[in-house]
């Protein structure tokens, strides 16, 4: 009977491990403002966010999706999404997922980025979406030499040396000020795929009731 319950459990662990990956990936990301490189002329930015404040956030993107060459051989994209929560206020929206292979600074990276302003954003006086980044570059050349598509990037996240700002900029719709503030990254994780946790914890439990049974028969 002990041998059942464990080999039960062994087989629903296996089971529980992403063997196939799922189309839609998920990564979870939390940091704090490092600096703020910006103010409005109306002062609403650093009056809504601070050095040290908190970031946290998630981004998506399809495996399955077809990527974009930019730059043959140096820039490929694929579509992907973001939110973050940065002091409190919340940004959410569409971005493009960057591989770099030997980028400008002769590495190698990738990065979540939306340029165009049609990302969400709180409503902050005169202030207004413009431009959310997460950049992860400073890997050693040849890191992504293929331009493959990074399946796990809370992989490669310990190679990166020296990462590019992270960060986010409001435009001011009152004049041609505008607020910008820089932030760390210090945690990249995995999303658990949707119904895998409910296989890892029958297997604890089928783990658990065979030891309890082993203990009784000792």
């Amino acid at each position: 009977m002990v041998k059942t319950f464990a080999a039960a459990a062994f087989v629903l662990a296996g089971l529980a491990t992403p063997a196939a990956q799922a189309a839609v990936v998920s990564f979870n990301f939390g940091g704090s403002i490092s600096a703020l490189i910006a103010d409005d002329s109306s002062n609403t930015f650093s009056a809504n966010f601070a050095v040290g404040d908190a970031v946290s956030g998630t981004f998506s993107f399809d495996t399955d999706a077809l990527g974009v060459d930019i730059f043959p051989g140096t820039l490929r994209t694929y579509a992907s999404s973001f939110n973050a929560t940065i002091s409190g206020h919340a940004f959410s929206g569409a971005s493009e997922y960057r591989i770099f292979n030997n980028a400008s600074g002769g590495d190698d990276g990738f990065s979540i980025i939306n340029e165009t302003g049609s990302y969400s954003a709180p409503a902050l006086g005169p202030l207004q979406a413009r431009t959310f980044f997460l950049q992860f570059l400073g890997m050693p050349v040849g890191t992504l030499a293929d331009l493959d598509i990074i399946i796990d990037p809370a992989a490669l996240f310990s190679l990166a040396t020296n990462y590019a700002p992270h960060g986010f900029r409001l435009d001011s719709t009152r004049d041609d000020s505008f607020g910008g503030a820089y932030f760390n990254i210090t945690s990249v994780t995995r999303v658990p795929e949707p119904g895998s946790w409910p296989l890892v914890l029958l297997a604890l439990a089928m783990a658990g009731t065979a030891a309890r049974s082993k203990k009784r028969q000792a």
